[in-house]
């Protein structure tokens, strides 16, 4: 029974082995994943500063867009405007008329 005995903690004690072998390489491989892991959160602050730049930069276009409308006259109104302003020069006896 001796040469059973033996056989057994030879097998336990394999088995032991393989099992701290496998969870060593386990570890190692949470390792590398956390080491990922915190360089994708890294890179994602990046972008996240990227896309904050460009949501105010496209903010400020927004008000210069809106500020272009508010303040545009439009081409027909000019037109009028400026063709009765030539009629008033021409009565005044002016010629400040732009061409």
């Amino acid at each position: 029974m001796n040469g059973e005995e033996n056989k057994k903690i030879n097998n336990i004690e394999k088995l032991v082995v393989t099992i701290a072998t496998n969870v060593l390489k386990l570890t190692d491989k949470v390792d590398n994943l956390e080491t990922k892991v915190d360089n994708v959160q890294l890179e994602l602050a990046d972008v996240k500063k990227e896309v904050t730049g460009v949501k105010n930069q496209l903010e400020g276009t927004n008000k210069r867009i809106d500020d272009l409308a508010v303040n545009r006259v439009k081409c027909e109104y000019h037109d009028k405007l400026e063709s009765r302003v030539s009629l008033v020069e021409k009565k005044v006896g002016l010629s400040l008329a732009m061409e």
